[in-house]
């Protein structure tokens, strides 16, 4: 038997919306991008690359907050506009897709925890690989990644 799901009026289309316009900022949020903040801090050696990229990520999530000139905001696409959809970049030719889906995160916690993700991992692979192969092999992932999943 199927269940049967019933949502206030108007609740199924507001879990669909952008959740930073729903509620400001999660001030879990912050106090986590803190803890992150200051592991980053206590490094001795910090991974200039993993930092870069962590930085890009920030900054395009939180694009809304810096003063970003109005140029190159309009380059940044939204969460929908962004997201890895093979169908669109078949049919629809928007080959951009490939690399803004990368970059843009649904939410507060799914940004940190990448970001956390990304730190502890980058740190290991930038040591060992240096810096020029540990971006190389970022960028090689990221487009063997989305390329089979559009192919697929």
């Amino acid at each position: 038997m199927r269940p049967n799901f019933h949502y206030p009026r108007g609740a199924h289309n507001q879990m669909f919306r952008d959740p930073r316009a729903r509620r400001g900022r999660d001030p879990f949020f912050i106090l986590l991008m803190v803890q992150l903040g200051q592991q980053i801090a206590s490094m001795e050696n910090k991974p200039p690359v993993t930092l870069a990229l962590m930085a890009v990520q920030v900054g395009i999530f939180l694009k809304d907050l810096l003063l970003v000139p109005g140029e190159l905001l309009r380059l940044i696409p939204s969460q929908h506009d962004g997201c890895l959809q093979p169908w669109k970049i078949w049919e629809g030719g928007q080959w951009s897709r490939l690399l803004w889906s990368a970059f843009l995160h649904a939410d507060e916690h799914h940004l940190y925890y990448n970001m956390a993700s990304l730190l502890w991992k980058g740190v290991q692979l930038e040591r060992v690989m240096g810096h020029v192969g540990f971006g190389a092999l970022v960028a090689e992932l990221l487009v063997v990644s989305h390329g089979l999943l559009v192919l697929g």
